[in-house]
Formats: structure tokens, C-alpha cells, sequence
């Protein structure tokens, strides 16, 4: 065998070491790209689903102020027509 034909087999041998590994590490960082794309996507459904309830609470919260403030001005209402009726009262005794 030639030295030539001797240096292109070890050439082939080093580079098919090589390949092998890198193939490898290929294959890895490929299914490490899908999970991460994976994970993202359930990030993202989450976070739609986490926006929909904070929403949802805005809502029940404006309501509840508008219940709270109703509450105070029927409140104030009703001691109002207590003191109207105490003073007819009042006024007619």
C-alpha cells in the first residue's frame, strides 16, 4: 500500500470517528430544540389561559365595586326615608 492510499484511510477513519459523535450530538440538539418548543407552546396556552381568568377577576372586581357603591347609596337611601318618616311622625303628633 502507498503512503498516500494509507493517509486517505486514516483520514477516513478519523473523519468516520468524528461524524459519528457529531451525528449524535446533532440528534440531540434537535430533540432539545422540540422540547423547548414544546415547553413554549404549553407556556403560551397558559399564559392565555391565566390572562382569560385575570379578565375574568377585572370583571367580578368591577362588579363588585358597582354592588359595593349601590349598596352604599341604598343604604343611605333607606336611613334617609327612616328620618323623613321619623320627622313626619314628629310632625304629625
Amino acid at each position: 500500500m502507498s503512503s498516500s492510499t494509507q493517509l486517505y484511510g486514516y483520514v477516513k477513519d478519523g473523519l468516520t470517528i468524528l461524524v459519528l459523535p457529531a451525528l449524535l450530538w446533532l440528534v440531540k440538539l434537535e430533540v432539545s430544540n422540540a422540547e423547548r418548543d414544546f415547553q413554549l407552546q404549553q407556556t403560551k396556552i397558559d399564559i392565555e389561559r391565566l390572562e382569560a381568568r385575570i379578565n375574568e377577576m377585572s370583571l367580578r372586581t368591577l362588579i363588585t365595586e358597582y354592588n359595593k357603591t349601590l349598596y352604599s347609596w341604598l343604604d343611605w337611601k333607606v336611613r334617609l326615608t327612616l328620618l323623613t318618616i321619623d320627622w313626619t311622625r314628629f310632625a304629625v303628633c
